[in-house]
C-alpha cells in the first residue's frame, strides 16, 4: 500500500510544495479518476480531481503528434 501522493507523483503528476491530499472521497468506475480534498496548512480546503492517462495514452499522443510533424516537412 502507498498513499495517494506517492501513487500519483510516481506517475508524473506534480503536487505542489507543502500541499497535502487530504482525503479521496471518490474513485470512478474504471479507476482513472479519483477526487477529495486537499490543503494548505492553516487554509480551507479545496477540491482535487486527479485523472489518470490509460496505459498507452501517452504513448498514442507522442505517434500522434510525431506523424502530423511528418507530414508538415
Amino acid at each position: 500500500m502507498v498513499t495517494l501522493a506517492s501513487y500519483l507523483t510516481g506517475i508524473g503528476v506534480t503536487i505542489s510544495q507543502g500541499v497535502s491530499l487530504l482525503e479521496a472521497t471518490g474513485v470512478s468506475a474504471d479507476g482513472r479518476t479519483i477526487v477529495g480534498y486537499t490543503g494548505l496548512p492553516g487554509q480551507v480546503r479545496q477540491g482535487f480531481v486527479a485523472t489518470i492517462p490509460a496505459p498507452g495514452e501517452a504513448a498514442l499522443l507522442a505517434l500522434t503528434l510525431t506523424a502530423a510533424y511528418r507530414r508538415r516537412r
